[in-house]
């Protein structure tokens, strides 16, 4: 530590003034260390905050303690939740006006679900921090690359009765003694042609 501010989190600060009594956010941090760092700073700020993390390790919360924060947070005890990856699914997080990816992923997975946080009954935003030339760009682009695969791959999956190319291609294969191939979202187009 070289006792040097990050310009995210005047940035951060910026974005959440604005934030009304009732208005909720969550900012997703990849490192513990971040999470108390930013929650600390928010804190300190006078923002009603509360941070979030998974229960491995030395330092972590336990199942119990993340519930009870979360229900503190969905009674209005604080409107501001700092966490790791444990906020992006599995857990009944309420409904949040903003989110914010303090530190970016590779995985389209993951920003769905971050970014699923917002925006479910009201309309909400997601705001990504991007620091040029780090890991943090990286991390943006290959996350968003893949995301655009993941919607291809979305494109070739059946809706309803209308059929897609993956349909026509099991039922023009059907019965010929080629394997079944399933595939989730998760999977890349250009996978998938190769397992064809």
């Amino acid at each position: 530590n070289l006792g040097v501010e990050h310009p995210k989190i005047a940035e951060l600060i910026r974005i959440l003034k604005p934030l009304g009594e009732t208005d909720k956010a969550i900012v997703f941090t990849s490192f513990r260390d971040s999470v108390r760092t930013i929650w600390g700073k928010l804190t300190s700020q006078g923002f009603k905050a509360n941070c979030l993390i998974g229960k491995r390790g030395e330092g972590g919360q336990s199942q119990t303690e993340q519930v009870k924060i979360l229900e503190d947070m969905k009674r209005g005890a604080f409107n501001i939740l700092v966490a790791t990856q444990v906020g992006e699914e599995g857990l009944d997080i309420s409904e949040c006006n903003l989110v914010v990816f303090y530190d970016n992923v590779p995985s389209a997975i993951r920003f769905i679900q971050r970014r699923g946080r917002t925006g479910r009954r009201t309309p909400g935003r997601a705001v990504a921090f991007v620091t040029r030339g780090t890991r943090d760009e990286a991390y943006y682009w290959i996350g968003r690359r893949k995301l655009k695969e993941a919607k291809e791959v979305a494109r070739l999956v059946k809706v309803g009765d209308v059929k897609g190319p993956l349909d026509r291609y099991l039922e023009d294969h059907h019965g010929t003694g080629m394997p079944l191939i399933c595939a989730d979202a998760r999977e890349s187009p250009s996978m998938i042609e190769l397992l064809k």
